[in-house]
């Protein structure tokens, strides 16, 4: 269940979410090169923050697995 809710929101992350796409989009290019001078410091942080959730989503996701996802 918690993988088809995954691969849900990455879907409309990638195909459906509002704003410029990725390929035309200024704060997306930079972030994604490294250019974090150019970038409010507050949408750095978040943006590294958005790293840390497939991991909690994993360790969450772990814990109730009974060899079914890692067997």
């Amino acid at each position: 269940m918690y993988i088809i809710v995954w691969a849900m929101l990455v879907l409309y992350a990638l195909l459906l979410a509002p704003g410029a796409s990725a390929g035309n989009d200024l704060l997306f290019k930079n972030l994604i090169t490294g250019n974090f001078q150019q970038v409010d410091p507050l949408v750095v942080i978040v943006f590294s923050f958005l790293g840390l959730f497939p991991v909690l989503f994993m360790v969450m996701i772990c814990k109730k697995d009974t060899y079914k996802l890692l067997g």
